[in-house]
């Protein structure tokens, strides 16, 4: 999240719990969050329409960070990823000529796709690092297979969720650098 004005309000002051409009089960999966989402996308179809419905709601699920400072008008999700895409694409000769840039930049609108199901969940917000880690998983394998593995011979679902893991484990330096990106976006 970039540097807030001066004038902002501190988190002291207004913190607040997670705001996402997302269904919380008690018991957090995919299917459960389905159940209970408002016309939730048609999973096992050969059309890629149930997945852009999906990619939809990152346009429409607000950061936390923003929430929490009582700024409902800040950045969505889809928003952030955007941004960072556009970073990685500008990247300066001296970093990209040592970087897969296409690469980096389609990690970067890949990166917090499962949010639209999980929703953007920060350290306060309770939820330990392995839990948040097991629903993001299980929401891009639910795009992969789910979503898109009927479409296009699944290539498509295989690609972003190879494109997310190489970003989760960040061993490579395309993830290295998207992860920098994001940590200053």
């Amino acid at each position: 999240m970039p540097n807030l004005p001066p004038d902002a309000p501190t988190i002291t002051a207004t913190l607040k719990s997670h705001t996402s409009t997302l269904p919380k089960p008690n018991h957090w999966s995919v299917d459960a969050v389905l159940k209970d989402l408002p016309n939730p996308p048609a999973s096992s179809t050969s059309s890629p329409v149930p997945f852009l419905h999906y990619v939809e709601r990152l346009k429409l699920e607000k950061r936390e960070g923003w929430r929490r400072f009582g700024i409902s008008s800040g950045e969505s999700i889809a928003d952030h990823m955007y941004r960072m895409s556009i970073i990685t694409m500008m990247a300066p000769s001296n970093i990209s000529s040592r970087l897969d840039v296409p690469r980096c930049t389609r990690m970067a609108l890949i990166h917090d796709m499962a949010e639209g199901l999980v929703g953007d969940l920060t350290p306060v917000d309770g939820v330990p690092k392995h839990e948040k880690n097991r629903r993001e998983g299980a929401t891009m394998d639910w795009i992969a297979d789910g979503l898109l593995g009927k479409y296009n011979g699944g290539v498509n679902g295989r690609e972003l969720r190879e494109a997310w893991q190489e970003y989760e484990d960040g061993t490579t330096e395309e993830s290295k650098f998207v992860h920098d990106v994001d940590k200053s976006s």
